[in-house]
């Protein structure tokens, strides 16, 4: 049964509001319950699941990556990038603090003169639906901390990313 501390293993499908499939991963994602390495109320959710249970679970923009902010739209001179630049790539800005990660900006419009850069998450703004099937549950092969994991929005989007592309 998965609870807090246990290894889960699920086969995700992930689905637009009108059911339109995103995603299919080809390999199973590995995470540790309770951890906050997956959403919150897919946690939830799964909770109390045994191997084999199939799940349902529909996540609002706020549950996941957030709503769409026109904010992080911007507009960039087309001379700072390779003349190769094409829309739908990726790639992560460079942060002024070491310490800190950088974004991961999709390029979603070129011109001659200039090219936008969106800093959204791809699905920002979306309602998703996750059909999950539990494939196993196990004691996790490293010892699990009761500590939240910092870069949480960081690990989800990783994750999903991954599995996108």
């Amino acid at each position: 049964m998965i609870c807090n501390g246990k290894q889960v293993t699920l086969l995700v499908k992930l689905y637009d509001s009108q059911g339109e499939l995103i995603d299919t991963p080809d390999e199973s994602m590995i995470y540790i319950h309770g951890q906050q390495q997956i959403f919150k109320k897919l946690e939830e959710v799964l909770t109390g699941k045994n191997v084999g249970d199939e799940i349902s679970a529909y996540l609002q923009p706020e549950e996941h990556f957030g709503d769409y902010d026109a904010s992080l739209v911007t507009l960039e001179n087309r001379d700072k990038f390779p003349e190769d630049l094409q829309v739908g790539m990726q790639f992560e800005t460079e942060s002024e603090d070491p310490e800190e990660q950088g974004i991961i900006v999709t390029v979603t419009d070129v011109t001659e003169q200039g090219v936008v850069l969106d800093a959204n998450h791809p699905l920002a703004g979306m309602a998703l639906r996750f059909e999950m099937t539990v494939q196993a549950i196990n004691e996790p092969d490293i010892e699990v901390e009761d500590e939240v994991i910092d870069e949480e929005e960081h690990l989800h989007f990783r994750e999903v990313r991954r599995t996108l592309h």
